[in-house]
Parts: C-alpha cells; sequence; structure tokens
C-alpha cells in the first residue's frame, strides 16, 4: 500500500512543502500562490505534518497570534 506522500507524488506539481521555521505569514502565501487549503512540513528530507487553513482559524483565536512571527 502506498504511503500519503508516495500519493503526493505522483500527482502533478509534485509536493509543496515548508520547513517548521517557515513563518505563517510566508505558508500562506505559498498556499495562495499554489491554490491550495493545506501545506506540508517537510523536516530533513522528511514529511513531518501538514498545516491547515483550519490551523490559522485555531491560531487566529489566540490573543497574543503573530502571523508574521508565528512559526508553522
Amino acid at each position: 500500500m502506498k504511503t500519503a506522500e508516495e500519493i503526493l507524488k505522483d500527482k502533478d506539481g509534485g509536493l509543496i512543502t515548508v520547513s517548521p521555521d517557515t513563518t505563517i505569514v510566508e505558508a500562506l502565501r505559498i498556499m495562495i500562490e499554489n491554490q491550495i487549503g493545506a501545506i506540508l512540513i517537510k523536516e530533513n528530507d522528511k514529511i513531518t505534518g501538514i498545516w491547515t487553513e483550519r490551523d490559522l482559524m485555531r491560531n487566529t483565536v489566540q490573543g497574543d497570534f503573530d502571523p508574521k512571527k508565528a512559526r508553522i
């Protein structure tokens, strides 16, 4: 059985990833440019997570949330 990563690699356009130290603003910019609602987090050549529009909603309600400083 294929892993999620293998399935995504088979899709046109390949994987769109960011590193864990990417700011929320940077990740959103990439997501908008690529018309996607989620972005994969890659560390040491391995997919380690996913960040979604829903995560943005959760982050936004935090009182001290600053998308220019907050990291994925």
